[in-house]
């Protein structure tokens, strides 16, 4: 993300200033992790509580061999 710089009225103001340098790390947080429903995108251990929640475990969970078997049983259960 390109830097934020602040403009002369702001980097005055040692309160603004501040804020300035918070707005710029609250920006370099990744928000991927929180992206769940992304199935595809969501890291492998996120599978089971995904199937969990969306109450899987039981119906077949169990019989699905690979990763890609339960993204696509998730993906049904999602639609």
């Amino acid at each position: 993300m390109a830097e934020l710089i602040p403009v002369p009225p702001i980097d005055s103001d040692i309160s603004l200033k501040a804020l300035a340098g918070l707005a710029q790390r609250l920006s370099d947080i990744n928000l991927t992790p929180l992206l769940v429903y992304l199935v595809d995108l969501v890291d492998s251990s996120t599978l089971p509580w995904l199937a969990e929640q969306l109450s899987l475990v039981g119906d077949g969970w169990e019989l699905a061999e690979s990763d890609e078997v339960r993204r696509t049983l998730i993906k049904g259960a999602i639609e």
